[in-house]
């Protein structure tokens, strides 16, 4: 008799707004699915889940979003679950057919603890526009599993479901300093060793905070990380108030800010690498 696996393994999909997320979740789920709102929130919740091997798996699927900037509900939703650690597994789809666009959602994961798969949809549509992608090597400069997938019907989501349990287990995580250049790396560094464990009390991967930090994120800015004995018992600290972290913000160039902000937001290296792995069949 065979047993199904008692623990809840959780696989979340992110994605922009009409990457194929929903096709995806629908055909991973069936119509084993739950729907209803966020608390507090009107936006969609929408869950799933299949068996497979004797181990259950739940999916959520996560409102789409351009980025994990807190602008609106469903990005603080999403922001919120992707970096409070809730999913075993994260599932990042990419339109194959956009690369060079689609790819800015993995530069705004890069720095967030939790296994990663780059979903390449859509493939059927890059072969009609002529556009050929090379999945293996956009693997081996991410370092992290990277599965071509035609969610529409079905083809490659063995693969997918494969990769994501397999994920799991060796744990190849998305990593900021694959992403940008030496200076970028240095200020980002500095930043993510001043809040580690501030960033650590407020449930907030180090690295991925000191990039929020940089940007500007009011959201991440003010989160409490707890109280401070220096500045009295009942003063609370915000990951924007931490001793010299402020401070180093402050003595970057706006010059040097635009370089950072610039490296996520117009995911710079991931363009020039979307360009060099597409090709257009002759």
């Amino acid at each position: 008799m065979s047993t199904v696996q008692t623990k809840e393994t959780v696989i979340a999909l992110l994605g922009q707004p009409n990457s194929g997320k929903s096709t995806l979740f629908n055909g991973l789920t069936g119509l084993r699915q739950h729907v209803g709102n966020w608390p507090g929130k009107t936006v969609e919740q929408k869950e799933g889940y299949f068996t497979r091997g004797g181990v259950k798996y739940t999916v959520a699927d996560l409102p789409g979003t351009y980025s994990l900037s807190a602008n609106s509900d469903e990005e603080i939703i999403t922001r919120d679950y992707i970096a409070g650690g809730k999913a075993d597994v994260v599932v990042i789809l990419a339109d194959a057919s956009q690369l060079e666009r689609s790819l800015f959602m993995l530069a705004d994961f890069a720095g967030i603890q939790t296994p990663a798969v780059l979903l390449l949809n859509l493939m059927d549509v890059a072969k009609e526009q002529g556009k050929i992608v090379d999945a293996q090597v956009l693997e081996k400069k991410l370092g992290i599993p990277v599965v071509p997938i035609t969610a529409r019907t079905g083809e490659g989501l063995e693969e997918l479901l494969h990769t994501a349990h397999r994920q799991m287990h060796l744990g190849f995580t998305v990593e900021p300093d694959d992403l940008y250049d030496d200076y970028t790396h240095d200020i980002h560094h500095r930043m993510g060793e001043l809040i580690h464990d501030y960033a650590y009390a407020a449930n907030l991967p180090a690295h991925w905070a000191s990039i929020k930090l940089l940007e500007g994120d009011e959201v991440v800015l003010g989160k409490s990380v707890g109280s401070d004995a220096r500045r009295g018992k009942s003063t609370f600290v915000t990951l924007k108030g931490v001793e010299k972290c402020e401070q180093l913000v402050e003595e970057l160039t706006e010059k040097a800010k635009e370089s950072l902000r610039g490296r996520f937001e117009n995911s710079e290296f991931l363009c020039w690498l979307a360009d060099q792995l597409v090709r257009r069949e002759k």
